[in-house]
């Protein structure tokens, strides 16, 4: 069954929080949040202006002010389309006065089309009404930017005898399931004899999930193309990147992968 969860948040604003289908491994994670903003009432009375309608899965906080002359509020359907969106269920804003403010999370745990809409009677009828293009992580019609900053003080089991100055970076761009990559790394205690993504939360180790280069050489790049397992864990932070060297050979600088 779908799961439903509130949050309080200021008092100026009501946030309703929905968590559809996730498996709980990703309900315990902390997801940064994508911020639309969404202006009722503009650029006419029975209108909605999204700063985006095209978002990825995942945690969206809709920031809603209502700049028309009559009372709105915002509903987003739990489920994609399928229904008449006049009639699904999902939840909305409060009823928002002109001129004042709400915030709605939301929880996209599924790719498709979701309707938003107003639901005093009427408005939506009127052209009050939209939908929103959700697509996963690393989908055909995404790209996502992932970083990752490599110090010896992330990496676990402890290296010996770093250097304070031993760093990296690793960017890369995964689209659809195509990660092109690029990684730099200095001041190692010798050659860098093998590069991956490893599994693992911050803190963690985890078996390799992407060899990137062994040897290597700063800088280097490639394109490899990734698992559905690998793309979960990049998109739940549940991946990080490191350099491994002689003098360590379990990994001598690591970074956490973020987008």
């Amino acid at each position: 069954m779908n799961k439903i969860r509130y949050l309080a948040l200021a008092p100026f604003a009501l946030a309703s929080v929905f968590v559809w289908s996730l498996p709980a491994s990703a309900r315990q994670e902390s997801v940064r949040a994508t911020v639309v903003t969404v202006a009722a009432g503009k650029p006419t009375e029975f209108s909605f202006k999204l700063s985006t309608t095209t978002i990825k899965s995942g945690t969206v906080t809709f920031k809603v002010t209502n700049n028309g002359s009559l009372p709105h509020d915002f509903k987003v359907c739990a489920r994609p389309t399928g229904g008449i969106a006049d009639t699904c269920s999902g939840k909305a804003t409060k009823l928002l006065t002109p001129g004042s403010s709400a915030t709605l999370t939301v929880t996209f745990a599924k790719s498709g089309t979701y309707e938003y809409l107003c639901t005093v009677t009427g408005h939506a009828a009127a052209g009050m009404k939209g939908s929103l293009k959700v697509a996963l992580p690393g989908s055909a019609t995404t790209r996502t930017s992932y970083t990752a900053k490599l110090n010896a003080s992330q990496e676990r089991p402890r290296p010996l005898a770093v250097r304070a100055s031993a760093s990296g970076t690793f960017t890369a761009t995964l689209s659809g399931k195509t990660l092109t990559w690029k990684l730099t790394f200095a001041h190692l205690t010798g050659a860098a004899t093998a590069a991956h993504i490893h599994l693992g939360a911050k803190g963690k180790s985890g078996a390799v999930l992407v060899p990137l280069c062994g040897p290597c050489k700063s800088p280097t790049r490639g394109t490899v193309k990734i698992s559905v397992t690998t793309i979960k864990a990049m998109a739940n932070g549940k991946a990080y990147v490191n350099v491994h060297t002689k003098k360590n050979p379990a990994g001598e600088i690591r970074g956490q992968l973020h987008h």
